[in-house]
């Protein structure tokens, strides 16, 4: 029954049978009585799947035995022959779904666990590493062969290096080289950078190290990219021996101030999370960098130059950009990093005592002496940053009657919310959402629509939705067009009853077919 729901045309079913199937059917390092008959089940279901992806992956676990996560061990281990015969019952279907852009990553994966046991297939895979086939299957296939032969094979060291290849492709090659070649991960550096680069299209999936298994903590962290390149390279250099994690570490803290890509942020985050320890932190936490190791301390400056690494911080880290480069002293101090002395006599940074006092007091804020402009920054930065909660609108309405509205605070103004709608572009090509807290976006934004200026388009991403007066002031100033959008993120963002009553209270505002209505 189980089996048969991989074929359903319900996600969530399909979603729950491959979990159920994982956790039943996939070992560790072991082969069952029934994996056999399994096996040969899984792959009938594959023609008629709606996401044929996901039977493959399940049918590649089975034949491995529950080691895809190792691509490569110190020793390959290869399934029992009854087992690889039910698969190879599939061998023309296999071959024919290596030309399916669906089917065809986990068809590779499959076929390269069966060279052992069918040696015909190897120029059938190498064929298709230099096909047209989509990239994920052309890079599937260079890591099955890799993982089936003993020595590097005679093309790895010209694919790696050539430019026409899709990088996903040379990223595989590469990847490849690290594990069977002495070659220093420095002179690889490229080619890692192009595999921990890849963003899948759409429900595109390459099943290397994808994990089957349900009670498995995720690699670093959750994300909306996939964790597989990042783990690939990690059990890669661990198994290149005594300083491979600390050779990777190397690298990743090269590349990340260099790049613009998404994938290369979002890996090299995880990767070091996972060499630091980092993963000791909440998914909120912000830790003082100057209690930490230098050696931490290094890492955390790589991610500080790096606008697209985690952006909306956590696991001892703050949010990306400015704010985390004055964090970690990249950048001179705003009002929450100045020093600050605490009533038992420490100097630590403003945030860090805010922080601690919001911990023990049920007061909002410690007593210190701050101008009323540091003041105002201070609730903004420290909402949208640190984690301080602004327990009311009454409280945003306390301190927007302190504080001038003068230049000075318009220039404030402009450069906080260039700063946090930049986070939460950075989200977005992360496949992540980072939304700015409502009474911090009111603090920011209720003195621009008061003194009747326009907020700009950029600044969008900050737009609060409350369900106080606040929030239909602020949403009123701004375009009907733009409301539409500013709802329906904060939709796709949030599903809970809170939220939804605050859209419910401006459904008035914008057309209710796109705000969720």
């Amino acid at each position: 029954m189980r089996v048969e729901q991989l074929a359903s045309p319900d996600h969530f079913t399909r979603y729950d049978a491959w979990a159920t199937l994982a956790d039943v059917l996939v070992g560790e390092a072991a082969w069952f009585s029934a994996s056999g008959p399994a096996l040969g089940m899984i792959l009938d279901t594959v023609a008629d799947a709606p996401e044929p992806d996901l039977p493959l992956l399940i049918a590649g676990e089975v034949l491995g035995g529950g080691r895809l996560r190792w691509l490569w061990d110190a020793e390959r281990v290869d399934p029992p022959r009854d087992v690889s015969e039910r698969a190879l019952d599939h061998r023309d279907s296999l071959v024919r779904w290596l030309a399916d852009g669906r089917a065809g990553a986990g068809a590779a994966m499959v076929l390269a666990m069966l060279v052992p046991a069918d040696p015909a297939l190897r120029p059938v895979l190498e064929a298709c590493i230099f096909s047209s086939a989509p990239a994920a299957v052309r890079a599937s296939a260079v890591l099955g062969l890799c993982r089936a032969g003993a020595s590097a094979p005679p093309w790895l060291l010209a694919l790696s290096g050539d430019a026409e290849q899709p990088p996903l492709v040379r990223g595989a090659a590469a990847l490849a080289r690290a594990r069977l070649e002495a070659t220093p991960l420095a002179a690889l550096a490229g080619g890692l950078a192009d595999w921990l680069a890849w963003e899948p299209e759409g429900d595109e999936r390459l099943p290397w190290f994808d994990i089957v298994r349900t009670d498995r903590p995720p690699f670093g962290f959750d994300a909306g990219l996939p964790e597989g390149p990042a783990r690939a390279a990690w059990e890669v250099n661990r198994l290149r021996g005594p300083g491979g994690i600390d050779e990777l570490v190397c690298v990743v803290n090269d590349l990340l101030p260099a790049t613009d890509s998404p994938g290369v942020a979002t890996q090299a985050a995880r990767i070091l999370i996972e060499a630091e320890g980092w993963r000791r932190y909440s998914a909120e936490q912000i830790v003082d960098p100057t209690e930490l190791p230098s050696r931490e301390q290094e890492a955390m400056r790589a991610l500080a130059r790096c606008d697209l690494a985690l952006p909306g911080g956590g696991y001892g880290l703050a949010p990306s950009g400015p704010c985390r480069r004055r964090w970690i002293g990249l950048e001179p101090p705003g009002p929450l990093e100045r020093p600050h002395q605490t009533a038992d006599g420490r100097t630590v940074p403003l945030w860090r005592a805010w922080w601690e006092w919001q911990k023990d007091s049920d007061e909002p804020m410690p007593e210190m002496t701050l101008s009323a402009h540091d003041r105002w920054e201070a609730w903004v930065q420290g909402s949208a940053s640190y984690d301080f909660w602004v327990p009311s609108m009454d409280l945003v309405e306390e301190e927007l009657a302190r504080v001038p509205h003068d230049d000075e605070l318009f220039g404030r103004i402009a450069r906080l919310a260039d700063e946090f709608a930049a986070r939460a572009r950075a989200a977005r090509r992360c496949r992540e959402i980072w939304l700015l807290r409502g009474e911090a976006g009111a603090l920011l934004l209720l003195p621009v629509v008061r003194a009747g200026r326009p907020i700009d388009s950029s600044w969008d991403d900050l737009v609060p939705v409350l369900i106080e007066p606040q929030g239909r002031e602020i949403l009123s100033a701004v375009p009907a067009p733009r409301r539409e959008a500013i709802l329906h993120r904060f939709v796709a963002a949030r599903q809970d009853p809170g939220a939804m009553a605050a859209v419910a209270s401006l459904r008035d505002l914008a057309p209710p077919e796109r705000s969720g209505e």
